[in-house]
């Protein structure tokens, strides 16, 4: 997947095809919840950019597989924070889904 269009492509081709559909954000997990036998694993790795960030309003739009790292060297210069985990290497998606 390389952006939101490659998403919903995988999501109607699931959906013809009858399968059910898992998600893999960063891989961050022991026990591969996202793999599933005869379904489709929409992998999400290489959706990692900062879309934007509007300093004033205090908000940004990030694609999901972005670590607590990168997020924060986006935001620091900027004299903003986000609340990210302890853990550097886990991603954005993880961490907004408790895991």
């Amino acid at each position: 997947m390389t952006d939101d269009d490659d998403v919903v492509a995988a999501v109607k081709f699931a959906k013809a095809n009858k399968l059910k559909v898992t998600v893999r954000g960063g891989g961050h997990n022991w026990c591969a919840p996202s793999l599933r036998n005869s379904g489709l694993m929409i992998d999400l790795t290489n959706l990692n950019k900062v879309i934007s960030i509007d300093e004033t309003a205090k908000k940004a739009v990030l694609q999901p597989i972005l670590s607590n790292r990168e997020v924060q060297a986006a935001l620091n210069p900027l004299n903003l924070s986000f609340p990210t985990g302890h853990c550097q290497p886990v991603k954005l998606s993880g961490y907004l889904l408790g895991g």
